[in-house]
């Protein structure tokens, strides 16, 4: 129930809440309403969230403002953070071997391409059941040679950031 409330009134903390942020925001959250004697405790929060009175809801709205902000805030840091971890993955590339990752990649590559082309050309005769598993695999190995592809040769973090709703 409290979930609820948070999420409608709340929408940023109550994603938040749910994921991988939720350490963070039950901190904010807690340290926002340590001037109330009666919340000292998740559990206590949630009583809090749960009870929904109309100064709640209200202080609540402000906190999902504030919260957005400080997340915004913190988008830089994350974007530093994410280009230390490309960096420390082309370093291990670098001080490491990647025959492993090469080994893996072209086998890839290779089963769709001949998936591919027995598909397109067919080369051999498949029953319906057969036909069905080779397309489900064909699915399954396209989405995989795009994972490869930017394994190799990366993804610009503006298509990852177009998927990302703005605050």
């Amino acid at each position: 129930m409290w979930n609820k409330i948070l999420s409608s009134v709340a929408p940023m903390l109550g994603t938040a809440i749910g994921g991988p942020f939720g350490g963070m925001a039950t901190d904010f959250l807690l340290d926002a309403f340590s001037d109330d004697e009666e919340v000292n405790t998740k559990e206590e929060l949630e009583a809090k969230i749960a009870k929904a009175s109309p100064q709640t809801l209200i202080k609540l709205r402000e906190l999902n403002n504030e919260f957005a902000t400080n997340m915004k805030r913190l988008g830089i840091k994350e974007k530093d953070l994410a280009a230390k971890d490309r960096a420390d993955a082309r370093a291990m590339g670098i001080n490491t071997t990647l025959v492993p990752q090469m080994i893996i990649s072209t086998i890839f590559i290779l089963a769709f391409a001949v998936i591919l082309y027995t598909t397109f050309t067919g080369l051999s005769d498949m029953s319906p059941t057969q036909s069905t598993i080779v397309n489900i695999l064909l699915g399954i190995l396209s989405a995989g040679v795009v994972q490869v592809m930017n394994f190799w040769f990366g993804s610009s973090s503006g298509s990852k950031e177009k998927d990302i709703p703005q605050i």
